[in-house]
């Protein structure tokens, strides 16, 4: 197994920052993801179709800190595993901005469905907020989150987020169309 930075150990789940090597885990959490959760992240088919097409390439550099497709910035991905086994994930990115105060993005948070109820989920966002609070200049954490997520709007209500707006019909899932709030979280 590539070896990964354990920053929380809870009997026998932790939280890792995974090596640049373990492109496959990530991608197949995120298939994982979008199979058992469309409504909280993407159309199952094209996403699907897009994570599969990624070269290994595209995927070392996200773990490696870099964001998808070249863009500027910088990308943070944590796992979530119980025993050897890989049970969850959270990504942010952090767009090059201009100004002394950056916004950081979670982007993907999630935890098997097996898996659900033993605070992983918890786990991941708080340590990805502790590592976003670790770079001086990361003043907010944002997110958007489907309004149908109740767990999930729960969760990142307990940790401090606050909605700041929403929006209507804009997560499309097939020839569904959901609302989605969106949140904020201060760091600074």
């Amino acid at each position: 197994m590539p070896e990964t930075e354990i920053l929380v150990q809870r009997n026998l789940m932790s939280i890792v920052r995974p090596s640049s090597n373990q492109w496959q885990t990530l991608r197949d959490l995120k298939i994982r993801s979008i199979i058992q959760d469309p409504i909280a992240f993407a159309d199952p088919v094209p996403e699907r179709t897009k994570y599969e097409k990624r070269s290994q390439d595209e995927w070392m550099a996200v773990l490696s800190g870099k964001m998808s497709g070249g863009r500027p910035g910088e990308s943070i991905v944590l796992f979530a595993q119980d025993g050897n086994k890989y049970v969850g994930l959270i990504t942010a990115i952090i767009p090059q901005q201009s100004g002394d105060k950056q916004v950081a993005t979670v982007q993907h948070t999630f935890v098997d469905k097996d898996h659900r109820g033993k605070g992983l989920g918890e786990d991941l966002l708080k340590t990805l907020i502790e590592q976003l609070k670790l770079k001086d200049n990361i003043a907010s954490v944002q997110l958007d989150v489907v309004t149908t997520q109740i767990a999930a709007m729960a969760l990142y209500k307990k940790l401090g987020f606050q909605i700041v707006g929403l929006t209507k019909e804009k997560a499309k899932r097939g020839d569904q169309e959901y609302d989605r709030y969106d949140m904020v979280l201060n760091l600074r």
